[in-house]
């Protein structure tokens, strides 16, 4: 039983420093206030950085392909 707990221990701790340094990191204006989340954080040791990742962190958002690729491109297929 010890070892479950050790072990969910080392999991909270790994969640709670890697979301500090998420927050402190995080260049987005939209995120919000960052000292206000980094405070959720280290205040709320489980539920703090579960609510950044799913609420506060931003979304990656891939830009739209613009044009074609190469391989859909005539001209570069028969200059092959």
């Amino acid at each position: 039983m010890i070892r479950v707990l050790l072990a969910l221990g080392l999991v909270a701790l790994v969640l709670l420093i890697w979301s500090a340094f998420d927050v402190a990191m995080t260049r987005t204006p939209h995120v919000g206030r960052k000292g206000v989340w980094l405070a959720i954080v280290l205040l709320l040791p489980i539920i703090g950085p579960v609510a950044w990742i799913v609420r506060g962190r931003p979304r990656r958002i891939t830009p739209p392909r613009r044009g074609r690729g190469p391989d859909d491109d005539p001209d570069f297929l028969r200059n092959l």
